[in-house]
């Protein structure tokens, strides 16, 4: 058997070639491109993208369904304090935590604050509220009666906290990790995909929303280990959890996302929902999911389920920028706050919840 002829071709040989300048820049352009549209999804292939965040909201248009009242300004960060029977608001200029009567909205103190909070949680533990001051690079534990109980110095920019029993965790924005909190110190810190945002927790696990990463990524509450990771859509920004379903506002993707969680989180439902949605607060006990909308100054709500199917129920006019949503557990009225200067906040309670 005759071997085959050698294999030529017309095309010019690369060698003896001139590599000028522009060659070579475009030579290179080429492989980056190459090499992004065949990324294997790590954060190191990816390059930092532009976190979601609200919609500039418009002029009312409609007046708001609840009760209002003037508070400071920009009030941003809600959370209840069970112990003191209060709701507990972030201000800024000057930045302060403002605690309010739920039914009333009248305030009965406020705590000066080191740096403005954009998310506050509450640790029924120390029985004081949770304040990432983020550009203090501190969390603080406050109370209506003491004030300021402690000050932690954790990782740049803490933006959001979320606690189990003892425990907090910390989502340090530009440290790019999570701070583990206990007994009043640092007591680890855990790695975190491209500027983590939203964190909460689901069961046994801590979820943490990576706003620049573009994912879901899961802890071991207990062994504080990394579990897995998921895609959470074009640009998720809040995540708030019920047992271990996780919701996500896709903010920059108009849609809320489900996610079972677990060793491997994956996403069981989606609800489309126009309108950049934003803050996110769960009732717990009436199995419903609120949801604001940044871009028309409204206010969703879903009936959730076991198996993460979310049906839309009503919608509601807001004050202006309502970007933090939370429920008055008791009773089950949602209280919204509008970040505008002066700010307000709005009380509404909807079918079946207690006036």
């Amino acid at each position: 058997m005759k071997p085959a002829p050698p294999v030529t071709s017309t095309r010019p040989s690369i060698v003896g070639r001139i590599w000028t300048p522009a060659i070579l820049t475009a030579l290179a352009a080429a492989a980056t491109a190459l090499l992004g549209g065949c990324g294997d999804g790590s954060d190191a292939a990816k390059k930092p993208r532009r976190a979601a965040e609200p919609a500039d909201s418009p002029p009312l248009h409609a007046q708001p369904a609840g009760t209002t009242a003037k508070i400071g300004n920009q009030p941003e960060g809600l959370v209840f304090d069970s112990a003191a029977g209060l709701l507990a608001v972030g201000l800024r200029e000057p930045d302060r935590l403002a605690f309010v009567e739920p039914r009333s909205l009248a305030t009965r103190r406020e705590v000066a604050l080191p740096a403005a909070a954009r998310h506050l949680a509450y640790s029924p533990a120390e029985a004081a509220v949770v304040v990432p001051a983020e550009s203090a690079n501190e969390v603080l534990a406050v109370s209506p009666g003491a004030g300021i109980l402690s000050r932690l110095a954790v990782g740049r920019h803490p933006h959001d906290a979320a606690v189990l029993g003892a425990t907090t965790f910390v989502a340090d924005e530009h440290s790019d990790q999570v701070s583990v909190l206990r007994k009043r110190a640092l007591d680890a810190t855990l790695p975190a995909p491209h500027q983590p945002g939203g964190i909460a927790i689901a069961g046994p696990y801590v979820v943490l929303v990576a706003v620049s990463a573009r994912v879901l990524r899961v802890y071991d509450a207990g062994g504080l280990r990394v579990l897995g990771t998921a895609r959470a859509g074009v640009g998720p920004s809040h995540v708030v959890a019920d047992g271990t379903l996780a919701y996500v506002a896709d903010t920059q993707g108009d849609a809320i996302r489900v996610f079972r969680i677990g060793v491997r989180p994956r996403e069981v439902a989606e609800a489309p929902l126009p309108g950049t949605p934003y803050g996110l607060a769960v009732d717990r006990r009436r199995h419903r999911l609120w949801v604001t909308l940044t871009a028309g100054n409204r206010l969703a709500e879903y009936a959730t389920s076991p198996a993460g199917a979310l049906r839309r129920i009503a919608g509601y006019p807001t004050v202006r920028q309502p970007n933090s949503v939370e429920v008055e557990p008791r009773s089950g009225a949602v209280l919204v706050a509008g970040r505008t200067s002066p700010g307000e906040i709005e009380r509404i309670v909807p079918s079946g919840a207690a006036r």
